[in-house]
């Protein structure tokens, strides 16, 4: 089960611009013969080595905080093309 909550970003604003949080659960599947573990069991066990293992397997934006996997969302095309602008312009400021 996941759940989702409006953050605002601006708080003092009228037209605040919010931020969707989802928590994602993590599983483990094994594909030949379709067994699923819950991880949820050793959340806050989690080592820096195991962390690192894990990673050098996916591209998936994951976090380690206190033992702690965080599985993060992949950034909205708004998001990209609006990095890409900002970036474009410092160069262009530096230079």
């Amino acid at each position: 089960m996941s759940t989702t909550e409006q953050a605002p970003v601006h708080a003092d604003s009228d037209d605040a611009l919010t931020t969707t949080v989802e928590e994602r659960e993590l599983h483990l599947v094994w594909p030949q013969s379709g067994v699923e573990l819950d991880l949820a069991a050793i959340q806050g066990l989690w080592t820096e080595e195991m962390y690192l293992r894990l990673t050098n397997q996916t591209h998936a934006p994951i976090e380690l905080t206190d033992g702690v996997l965080e599985i993060l969302p992949v950034p909205a095309w708004t998001h990209q093309s609006w990095h890409s602008c900002t970036s474009i312009l410092s160069v262009s400021f530096v230079v």
